[in-house]
């Protein structure tokens, strides 16, 4: 029995079966699989600079204020 012919009963499962089917026969699939990979890491990266940039300032200013409270 064919994959198609079991994946006709249920929608979802029939989806997947033509993304899977297409996939297999588009020879750019891998290729933009891998750059949505990259894609995803640079975006995981950028927000891990900016939480480290935002701690950064917020450490600068817990300092500032801390040096400003024990300035007479």
């Amino acid at each position: 029995m064919r994959l198609r012919d079991i994946a006709q009963n249920d929608a979802a499962l029939l989806a997947c079966t033509k993304t899977v089917l297409r996939d297999a026969t588009d020879p750019f699939a891998q290729q933009r699989a891998a750059v949505k990979h990259q894609q995803k890491q640079l975006t995981i990266k950028k927000k891990q600079i900016a939480a480290q940039q935002a701690q950064r300032k917020n450490n600068e200013a817990q300092a500032a204020l801390s040096k400003a409270r024990n300035t007479p």
